[in-house]
């Protein structure tokens, strides 16, 4: 039986050899695929391990006509604080947080500045990335992202204009670079929302309340996204 498969294999040596290499090839790209499948799962969570959410929540609004001044940043519309309270209250919802994104089209620079609630989850992730001074300790300070200062030659300490008003520089954050909301420019959440409802092109497009926001992160229980996500949709109808 052994000589004969000697023989076999002898005889068909090439054939065999063949069935070797597509075997083993088959082999490598099954296990390539299964390691690429991980890869991918891990690498689509990361915005969202990075704003600290399971959900983002925003609304389409109104495009401007006329792109200037201040505006909510990618013509998101507001959602008022009624709005946030409710989805607060869903069954599952373990943390929630909010943030405020705008765009400035002032005369010398495009700006994106994000008003953030510096004691909500959200916040406090981004506290970690502060490098240098610290968050805005009130409505006339505001943080700079790193490359944004290094672009324009800003430290701590210096004033920044913006939106019509000067503001202190508190502190440089560092940001990955992965996430959802970018912005050059942070500062408290009720300075952001006093520039939107101050601007007469924004109020123009979408009203807007002193206590709007445009984005609402929520970090809900793996079994109750499906649930929390319903009741958002008919919550916004």
């Amino acid at each position: 039986m052994f000589n004969f498969a000697i023989k076999e294999l002898t005889k068909r040596k090439k054939l065999y050899l063949l069935n070797v290499i597509t075997i083993g090839l088959v082999t490598v790209l099954i296990i390539t695929l299964n390691s690429l499948g991980t890869a991918y799962k891990d690498a689509s969570k990361l915005p969202f391990q990075a704003v600290q959410g399971t959900i983002v929540i925003q609304k389409n609004g109104n495009v401007p006509e006329n792109v200037s001044g201040v505006l909510l940043s990618c013509s998101l519309a507001p959602i008022n604080l009624g709005v946030f309270n409710e989805i607060s209250r869903f069954g599952g919802v373990k943390n929630i947080s909010s943030a405020l994104s705008l765009w400035v089209f002032d005369t010398d620079y495009f700006k994106r500045e994000l008003g953030v609630n510096w004691e909500d989850s959200f916040g406090n992730s981004l506290k970690a990335r502060v490098m240098d001074g610290s968050i805005p300790s009130n409505n006339q300070e505001v943080l700079l992202e790193k490359t944004y200062a290094q672009q324009h030659s800003l430290g701590v300490g210096q004033e920044v204009e913006t939106a019509g008003q000067r503001f202190k520089v508190s502190g440089i954050i560092k940001t990955a670079g992965n996430e959802i909301v970018a912005s050059d420019i942070y500062l408290n959440i009720g300075a952001a929302q006093q520039i939107a409802y101050q601007s007469q092109n924004l109020q123009s497009v979408e009203p807007f309340d002193k206590t709007d926001v445009n984005i609402i992160f929520v970090d809900a229980d793996q079994t109750h996204i499906a649930a929390v996500t319903q009741q958002n949709k008919r919550c916004h109808k």
